[in-house]
């Protein structure tokens, strides 16, 4: 059975039910889309268990094999223009730096980590994904913060979270477990879609409330893809979020995703896609939230 929780951000109880939010996604009974009316983090309510979870992630019809892989491949350069950044923030020390992927799927950013001198440890909750990247890697792949922990007793340079966070039903949790994993000093890198807030999502909104459900049920989210997603950010939520957890915000901003459609039509798309993504990022509307935040050289 689903449940209900407080908010991990504040500890508040009181939320109010978001009917667009919650058209757009066309849930199921019993599930909502509300926001606290505290810090206005957004969520699904109730939420799914963690029995639920595990199944979920572990059923194959999640993956298909022969498209997972050619997405993952188109993903390289993507992995490239991450790392970039991640060692831009990360200080070089001597000996190899290690860096813990939070989702890493099936590894192909660890893969790339690995060939860029790092050592990569990784965490997945799906026992396929996580069986590939032990094989494609050739790197220890755990499920959960705490099993980290407890097999390989040290600290991390690097946590990287790449559309992992919004999966989760305790995210302070994770982001708290990240802080005392990390070394004073290590990086959290944490990307999430920005879902209901970037340019996209609003105009799709604005469409459902002007011409209501036959607009969602047509055009928008199917039923099977509306449980993935249990948080919901904006900048403002995840920078809350991660500075109640200890870290220091060093870099926050919406930017442009990646495309991997292929095609003719699909390569207009992108291009169009790409244009409308650059204008509404300088206004921080787009389509997806990166943040890179520091544990404290001194904690108390």
């Amino acid at each position: 059975m689903p449940k209900k929780i407080n908010c991990p951000v504040c500890g508040g109880t009181i939320y109010q039910k978001l009917e667009i939010h919650t058209l757009k996604l066309q849930l199921p009974s019993p599930y909502t889309v509300v926001y606290c009316t505290n810090c206005n983090i957004i969520r699904l309510d109730p939420q799914p268990t963690q029995l639920e979870y595990v199944e979920h992630y572990s059923d194959s019809m999640y993956y298909s094999s022969q498209q997972y892989e050619q997405r993952a491949n188109m993903k390289i350069p993507i992995f490239h223009a991450r790392m970039n950044l991640i060692e831009s923030f990360s200080e070089k020390a001597e000996g190899t730096r290690n860096i813990l992927d939070l989702g890493c799927a099936g590894g192909h950013f660890l893969k790339v980590a690995k060939d860029r001198g790092w050592t990569p440890i990784g965490i997945e909750i799906s026992p396929v994904l996580a069986s590939y990247a032990t094989r494609y890697v050739g790197c220890q792949i755990f499920s959960s913060m705490n099993d980290v922990a407890n097999n390989l007793k040290i600290t991390m340079d690097v946590i990287h979270s790449n559309h992992s966070l919004e999966h989760i039903s305790n995210p302070y949790e994770i982001v708290k477990e990240a802080f005392f994993l990390l070394k004073p000093g290590g990086i959290l890198v944490v990307e999430v879609p920005y879902e209901f807030g970037s340019w996209r999502d609003i105009i799709k909104l604005s469409l459902i409330r002007i011409l209501g459900h036959l607009v969602a049920s047509k055009f928008f989210s199917p039923p099977v893809d509306s449980l993935h997603h249990t948080y919901f950010y904006t900048p403002t939520t995840i920078q809350l979020l991660i500075n109640k957890a200890g870290f220091i915000i060093e870099y926050l901003s919406t930017v442009n995703p990646a495309y991997y459609q292929t095609g003719l039509f699909s390569t207009t798309k992108r291009i169009g896609y790409r244009f409308f993504d650059t204008i509404a990022s300088f206004i921080n509307r787009g389509p997806v939230i990166v943040c890179v935040a520091r544990k404290p050289y001194t904690c108390i």
